[in-house]
């Protein structure tokens, strides 16, 4: 069970994994590129996930396919303490929907960007697809 704060925010512990759908123009080759852990400048550099505590991965993907009509060829995972890591600020944003979280890059240099997203990339895809559309299965 998620902890609550006195506020009533949920908190969102250091090992919680938080879930990324991976679009299927960054899965070539049974390989992910790394853009797909790259945030955009029209999001503020924020990059949206999925807030593990709330949501099963699998779920995570069946919201982003179908009630967001989005293409997605699986969910990848890292966690608050891989993020923190990389002074990159993981929480909760449910405005959109309740178990929406985003990642703060809060860097605008694409060189200093690009090599967090990679990082990120490279310990989701060491760690293992949390749910993978079986049409990508190759």
């Amino acid at each position: 069970m998620p902890n609550k704060s006195l506020s009533g925010v949920i908190k969102i512990d250091n090992d919680t994994e938080v879930y990324r759908q991976i679009h299927p123009s960054f899965y070539k080759n049974k390989r992910v590129a790394s853009v797909a852990f790259l945030p955009k400048s029209e999001n503020n550099y924020n990059l949206s996930v999925y807030g593990g505590s709330k949501i099963t991965p699998e779920l995570a993907w069946q919201h982003y396919t179908v009630q967001k009509r989005r293409a997605s060829v699986g969910v990848l995972a890292v966690t608050v303490n891989e993020c923190m890591a990389e002074q990159l600020t993981p929480r909760p944003d449910t405005q959109e929907f309740e178990e929406h979280a985003i990642i703060e890059f809060g860097v605008s240099r694409d060189r200093q960007a690009r090599r967090k997203a990679r990082i990120l990339r490279n310990l989701a895809v060491d760690r293992g697809w949390r749910f993978l559309n079986r049409d990508y299965v190759q």
